[in-house]
């Protein structure tokens, strides 16, 4: 048997009432069902690591408020921990995470290293992050912008 242009066997004939067609769909909406079951488990992921890093994040602004670290390392690790934020976020269904961290670590290139844990300009990147976490909803047009208009470009 060949194949036509069409890719379809010659001389395979459809059985009544198209039972071929609904059984090649039937296998595709089952492989979309498992890639949306592997899409949801790997978003999933990301949220928990997304928990874990800003977790990570106060820890470290607290030890720094508290000077149990060295400034300069304290505020490396803290921008380390936003970096990863970053680059993960829009590849898991979140791109104003990437934006926000894009635009947090603009801010902490500009900030002295003693200031990360008296700023408040970095609790609102913070809170921010925290709400897009417990909501599990990525921001999108008019909030987006909204919430980036509404961040500080530089220290207090």
């Amino acid at each position: 048997m060949g194949v036509s242009c069409l890719g379809v066997k010659r001389g395979l004939s459809l059985i009544p009432n198209g039972t071929m067609v609904r059984v090649a769909i039937s296998k595709m909406l089952h492989r979309n069902r498992k890639a949306d079951a592997i899409v949801d488990l790997m978003r999933d992921e990301f949220l928990e690591d997304f928990r874990g890093r800003m977790l990570a994040a106060v820890a470290i602004r607290s030890k720094a408020v508290e000077g149990a670290t060295c400034a300069k390392e304290g505020l490396a690790a803290f921008r380390r921990e936003i970096h990863s934020l970053k680059g993960t976020g829009g590849s898991f269904g979140f791109p104003s995470v990437s934006l926000i961290c894009q635009r947090f670590e603009e801010f902490l290139d500009s900030m002295e290293a003693s200031e990360l844990g008296e700023s408040g300009a970095v609790s609102e990147y913070l809170d921010r992050l925290f709400e897009i976490l417990e909501h599990r909803h990525d921001l999108e047009g008019a909030e987006l912008n909204a919430t980036l208009q509404a961040l500080p470009l530089r220290p207090d």
